[in-house]
């Protein structure tokens, strides 16, 4: 095998490597939620329902539970809320999905149903309130519609530019002053690296 292959094998793995780590992290940190949102639910506490709720809606792992659970539940709060008139609770759930869905959104992961969802909620409920809010109900509905936070797929490239400055140093360091072209390209993917990780920050 080529060192170039190698060192192509070595920045998959370490992608791959923290693509995994993150996926258990998220997922324990889901199951912990749900589990304290349930608790919470027992003892008749509901703010920390919400809270726990929006802990598990915000860990997303692709084919994971807990986090449409999170949702649901979110939802649940909301509207039991709404009907027993308790605009607090109510608001707060909704918000919460609603900052869960959008700080998991990406390619290939569809919750803009969610954000819709919880979108309506936050109108209703400024709507229901009366007075100056529900004027300016139109204007909160036009700037929740225009919010914006980093989404997951810019992680994931982040976590791809780390990777391939780290394989890529790794590598030059470990080829140097060796003679021919691999330590220049060890570096350069080492740069790249760098300058990806950069330009994402910026552009988050």
């Amino acid at each position: 095998m080529s060192s170039v292959r190698r060192l192509a094998w070595l920045v998959a793995i370490l992608t791959v490597g923290l693509i995994g780590i993150t996926a258990r992290r998220e997922h324990s940190a889901g199951a912990e939620a749900w589990e304290t949102s349930e608790r919470a639910l027992a003892k008749g506490d509901r703010m920390e329902a919400v809270r726990a709720a929006g802990r598990a809606a915000s860990a997303f792992v692709p084919g994971g539970s807990f986090s449409e659970l999170g949702c649901r539940r979110l939802e649940t709060l909301a509207r039991e809320a709404e009907v027993r008139g308790d605009d607090q609770t109510a608001l707060a759930a909704w918000r919460t999905l609603r900052a869960a869905v959008v700080s998991t959104r990406g390619i290939g992961v569809g919750r803009e149903s969610w954000r819709r969802l919880a979108d309506e909620g936050v109108v209703r409920i400024a709507v229901h309130a009366g007075g100056e809010q529900a004027q300016r109900s139109g204007a909160l509905s036009g700037a929740l519609s225009r919010e914006w936070t980093p989404s997951s797929g810019a992680f994931a490239a982040l976590a791809l530019a780390v990777a391939l400055f780290l394989g890529g140093a790794a590598r030059a360091v470990w080829v140097l002053g060796e003679p021919g072209e691999l330590p220049r390209v060890a570096a350069g993917l080492a740069a790249l690296g760098l300058l990806m990780t950069v330009v994402v920050v910026w552009l988050c």
